[in-house]
């Protein structure tokens, strides 16, 4: 698909979910927090969304961080 055609997707996409009547936010600004401590055997912290988590292998991330 050519790039004209990917764009007028999503523009389609876009009028089509405007129309749409949610019950909910689907956005939240409540974020979850927690507390952890951290030993001297840290070696890196990854801070990111949710959505990393859903793609993204552990092992993935780590060797990502160290290449």
């Amino acid at each position: 698909m050519s790039f004209l055609g990917y764009l007028t997707l999503l523009m389609s996409l876009k009028l089509f979910l405007c129309r749409i009547k949610f019950k909910e936010d689907i956005l939240i600004s409540s974020p979850d927090v927690s507390l952890v401590e951290l030993g001297p055997d840290v070696e890196f912290l990854i801070l990111a969304t949710d959505g990393l988590w859903d793609y993204m292998k552990r092992s993935i991330q780590v060797s990502f961080i160290f290449t």
